[in-house]
């Protein structure tokens, strides 16, 4: 009696049998007499090491990835990190004449000949600096190239009906069978069917455990939704999915008394159906979940049945999801199965086929796919046949599931750290020195159960740090590092339940007294200076280095740059007078340099105006270069003077008129030039508005706006505004002003029309400050007042003894300029004509510009 079965999806434990996991796959092996894999679509695989030789500085490995002839290698990893330019790998991909790998050639000479038939395998020639222990590789392969039609030209496909008919017909590590080409034909064209923008099915599978040809057949024909059974030594394919009734069966053809039903239990209907598939978005490749639920679990009023499917040939969870949904839906919408006995001429049926059956016991017009044919006595035929609903396929495709399950993050899978990056920073150490160490920074990811990150600093295979870092921070430093040492940092996401995340890893070689200084970070660095009498005073903060800082100022034309600029001067202090410059508006610059030549790159600035005024004791300006126009337009004459004006027409002057502010042209309007007309602009109010002048400190004087506005029509308005913190601004009207401040700018203002020549400048003459105090002498020394402002000259100094008897002091030694401002003081009393200096108290005034 023969016998054709076939299953409407293929059973659970057979693909759980044939399944590894992600991290097996990509594992580095070497393992005597391993089986080599076979690759249909594309995975990330781990190489499969046939050999490894050290000799000289390299180390020589020879990886196997699988059977050819496959299409590609891409993206080889050492380490899970992408090859630098050091390794050097040579690439084959299993045709069966192939030649002797180059550098295994090389390596061995004329003794080495094995050309690896068949096989896909990579050569790598690794320097010895960058193995940390056994060398892991992988890549991704573009695998199998299969046949699309009988005897057809060869070709890389991840349709799974390919992949079918090139495995059956494989006489190597295939079925070593024939394959109707036309049922393959169909299965591939349901494969390839669109839907929602991208093919039904693709398969991306690793063939790599030795099992029965045919359960990895039943595991192929999973991915490609269909039935497999075999006829005359030939495989044919159904496809498994929505199709006709191809013939009915009534009482009048189905054998009295031979029918019989069966209906699966409650208990054996999974209620939720977990596909477990390859992510593929990350690397390494890892495992992710498609959920599909039966109606009521997520409410809890169905109870919950769990079936999980490993389809690791899976890559998109759009497929995965449609594979639960299906399987849930036959668990659900199939579970009944009818068989009878029918006779001979009306057995014109394939296994696959839907048939209708109408029957006494219960049955009209019920659509059934027969899932077994036996060939009974007396020429009759047994038929066995499963629930068919066609409600049961899904079209559904979801870049995720929609199910709860996948809006949450996962505890047990963890994702990656992104972002990281490792580099050297100069630091203070407790005794004022200055070392360098590493810093890992990673970005902060959007993941729910992050409880802190596992930080592993290498360096030469050891661990020189190490730390949990918080789930908030995003940075680990190092203790000190040694110059031209490379250092790795790992980095994990560890989860409240304790899983880790893949490691994510990023180098750096450090360069120690290489790097460059550094100007502190707070407060902000300044170079601050002013001018005074033809001097001028400069002094700036100190830099950080790991050895000793030098200083260079330059000084320049204000529109320059630091590589134009004329050196002043090299020095080891923080201030310095400059004396000698010509009148005019300089730039001063000054940055550190370390002993290795090394500068900071980013010199600090500050312009000043030398007005050689001995009688001027204090005189500064700037000129403002980035305004903020509202309804005013930036013109730039042919002699590159850059103005501002109101008027958006085709021209400027008096004595036209513009019809068409946009495309028109001027008239003469017979007008005598000189006489003010409403020019074209914008309605409402036209300002000027400059950016800030920074003082660096609070000072007192008389503040000038220097700007050539001509006022054409309208009220405009001329305002100095100045401000103790850049927030807060006080307007003078007209321009001047004397007051307190530390910063200024210029506005021009109004609802008139005006014209702006030149760059608007502000000037600053300061007035003397003043400041009191007293101080405690000494009979024997004098006693030094420390000023709290810098001054550029003293106007005068007022000392007053406390006491009744007649005493007088005197100063001296008065510092004035950049550093500390002082002066000293000495108390002195006359007795019986003899003049002694005494301890007292002497309260001074002291005024300054």
């Amino acid at each position: 009696m023969a016998r054709r079965r076939a299953t409407q999806y293929i059973p659970r434990q057979v693909l759980e049998d044939s399944a590894s996991l992600a991290s097996d796959r990509q594992a580095t092996v070497a393992g005597d007499g391993a089986p080599i894999r076979i690759i249909y679509g594309q995975d990330r695989v781990g190489g499969q090491i046939a050999g490894c030789i050290v000799s000289g500085n390299y180390m020589y490995l020879l990886a196997v990835w699988c059977y050819g002839e496959i299409d590609s290698i891409n993206s080889p990893h050492l380490y899970d990190a992408a090859l630098d330019g050091s390794i050097s790998v040579n690439h084959h991909y299993g045709t069966l004449v192939q030649g002797v790998d180059s550098i295994l050639s090389g390596l061995l000479g004329g003794s080495y000949t094995d050309t690896l038939p068949g096989v896909a395998y990579s050569v790598f020639k690794i320097p010895a600096a960058l193995a940390n222990g056994f060398p892991t590789v992988s890549a991704v392969i573009k695998g199998m190239k299969v046949a699309s039609s009988s005897g057809g030209a060869t070709a890389w496909s991840d349709c799974p009906a390919y992949a079918i008919a090139h495995y059956v017909e494989n006489t190597i590590y295939g079925m070593r069978r024939s394959i109707d080409w036309a049922s393959v034909a169909t299965v591939a064209a349901q494969n390839n069917q669109v839907i929602g923008g991208e093919k039904r099915r693709l398969i991306n599978l690793t063939i790599d455990r030795v099992q029965d040809v045919d359960r990895w057949l039943q595991t192929l024909c999973a991915y490609a939704g269909c039935i497999p059974f075999e006829e005359g030594g030939i495989i044919t394919l159904i496809s498994n999915a929505p199709a006709a009734s191809v013939a009915t069966f009534t009482s009048a053809n189905i054998v009295e008394g031979s029918l019989s039903l069966t209906k699966r239990g409650v208990r054996n209907v999974p209620t939720r159906v977990r596909v477990r598939y390859t992510n593929t978005a990350v690397i390494p490749y890892r495992e992710a979940y498609a959920t599909a639920y039966a109606s009521g679990v997520l409410a809890g009023t169905t109870p919950l049945r769990d079936s999980q499917v490993d389809m690791p040939g899976v890559n998109r969870c759009s497929q995965a999801l449609r594979e639960a949904i299906e399987r849930l839906n036959m668990g659900t919408l199939n579970d009944l199965t009818v068989k009878f006995r029918t006779f001979d001429p009306q057995l014109t049926c394939q296994l696959g086929d839907i048939i209708t059956v109408t029957h006494p016991l219960g049955l009209t017009s019920k659509l059934f796919r027969i899932s077994a044919l036996e060939t009974s006595d007396y020429a009759r035929y047994d038929i066995t046949a499963d629930e068919y609903d066609a409600a049961a396929y899904s079209d559904s495709v979801a870049a995720t599931p929609s199910t709860p399950d996948t809006t949450s993050d996962s505890t047990l899978y963890p994702p990656q750290v992104t972002g990281l990056t490792l580099n050297e920073e100069l630091y203070q150490l407790r005794d004022g020195t200055w070392a360098s160490r590493m810093r890992a920074s990673w970005s902060l990811p959007s993941y729910a159960y992050v409880d802190h990150f596992l930080v592993k600093v290498w360096n030469g295979g050891v661990i020189i740090a190490q730390g949990n870092v918080g789930n908030a921070d995003t940075t680990f430093a190092t203790p000190p590092v040694q110059d031209g040492r490379s250092y790795q940092a790992d980095v994990y996401i560890v989860t409240k339940s304790l899983s880790i995340s893949t490691v994510a890893s990023a180098t750096k070689t450090a360069v120690g007294k290489i790097l460059p200084p550094i100007w502190p970070v707070s407060p902000t660095p300044l170079l601050t200076g002013f001018e005074a009498g033809g001097k001028v005073f400069l002094w700036w903060p100190k830099a950080n280095d790991l050895d000793t800082v030098r200083y260079e100022l330059r000084y320049g034309l204000t529109s320059g740059s630091w590589a134009a600029a004329t050196v002043i001067d090299r020095i080891d202090a923080l201030n310095k007078v400059v004396e000698g410059l010509p009148a005019g508006s300089w730039r001063f610059y000054v940055d550190a340099l370390d002993s290795v030549g090394n500068y900071t790159g980013t010199p600090l600035t500050r312009d000043i105006s030398i007005t050689l005024d001995t009688n001027a004791f204090l005189a500064n300006s700037y000129t403002f270069g980035s305004p903020t126009l509202t309804n005013v337009t930036a013109l730039t004459a042919r002699d590159g003077t850059l103005s501002y004006a109101t008027d958006f027409g085709d021209g400027l002057g008096f004595g036209h008129v513009d019809t068409n502010n946009s495309t028109g042209a001027w008239i003469d309007a017979n007008v005598p030039v000189g006489t003010a007309l409403v020019n074209p602009h914008t309605a409402g109010t036209s300002t000027y508005q400059s950016e800030s002048w920074t003082l660096s400190q609070s000072l007192t004087g008389n503040f000038t706006a220097v700007v050539n506005l001509v006022v054409n029509t309208g009220t405009v308005d001329l305002i100095l505004q100045t401000s103790p913190d850049n927030a807060a601004w006080t307007d003078w009207v007209g321009g001047t002003a004397r007051a307190t401040c530390r910063y200024i700018r210029v506005k021009v203002s109004g609802t008139g029309t005006f014209y702006i020549t030149g760059t608007p400048s502000a000037r600053l003459d300061a007035v003397p400050r003043e400041e009191v105090g007293s101080v405690t002498t000494n009979a024997g020394s004098a006693v030094t007042v420390t000023l709290a402002n810098h001054y550029a000259s003293t106007k005068t100094i007022q000392l007053t003894p406390q006491g009744t008897a007649a005493r007088f002091a005197v100063f001296d030694n008065v510092v004035v300029g950049v550093g500390t401002n002082s002066f000293d003081v000495r108390l002195f009393e006359t007795i019986a004509n003899v003049t002694s200096q005494i301890s007292g108290i002497v309260s001074w005034v002291f005024e300054g510009i």
